[in-house]
């Protein structure tokens, strides 16, 4: 009966043939934009688009007093917002458990793969450090939300300006009108896709999706 069920269920009827609803073969991506400096007030940022997915990611910079445990290293922050209007999902439920993982994964994901080398972000040690806080918008989440999120985030940071810095002897910081960018270490990818009854999906549709 369950295998009756299972192979007379239309997704599986398409799935047979290689396609999805909308045309896509399974091992298709879904159509990508990126737009890079997208939001003229930060100091770097991006807008990216998987299919109707959607997320913007804007990052600004301030100097801070590094952690005691790491005076020799800035830092990143992190910080994720999944308005009501991005889903119909979150006009009924609580979106609070869905952006701490998220949230968390992205931190995970910045820290694991060395995007960034906190030691280059040092000013002078144990007085002066660059802070780069990186905020994260969902405009439409129709499934893929974490690859979105990794894309902008290393996209903005390919953006990001931090001005140039000069340090007196009495230990007083000052800024130049130059810039220089943001060093990027490495490249991380992240794509989502599902295995259902032996099917290989890329860029599922949320409610099908396994990252």
């Amino acid at each position: 009966m369950a295998e009756s069920l299972m192979t007379s269920d239309p997704f599986f009827s398409i799935a047979k043939q290689n396609l999805r609803s909308d045309g896509r073969k399974f091992d298709d991506f879904r159509p990508v934009l990126l737009n890079c400096d997208s939001v003229g007030t930060a100091n770097g940022s991006a807008m990216i688009r998987f299919g109707n997915s959607a997320v913007i990611c804007g990052i600004t910079t301030e100097v801070i007093e590094p952690n005691i445990e790491t005076p020799d290293e800035g830092s990143v922050e992190i910080n994720v917002r999944l308005p009501a209007y991005c889903s119909p999902k979150y006009c009924m439920t609580d979106s609070t458990n869905d952006l701490l993982v998220l949230t968390q994964t992205l931190k995970d994901v910045v820290k694991q793969s060395k995007l960034i080398d906190l030691k280059k972000l040092c000013i002078l040690e144990a007085k002066f450090a660059w802070s780069l806080n990186i905020e994260l918008i969902c405009l439409n989440n129709a499934g893929n939300l974490l690859d979105l999120c990794v894309t902008a985030i290393v996209a903005a940071l390919h953006s990001c300006l931090l001005k140039k810095t000069i340090v007196s002897e009495d230990n007083k910081i000052s800024y130049e009108k130059n810039t220089e960018p943001v060093e990027v270490t490495t490249y991380p990818i992240s794509t989502t896709f599902s295995i259902i009854n032996g099917y290989h999906s890329l860029h599922p549709y949320d409610w099908f999706r396994e990252t």
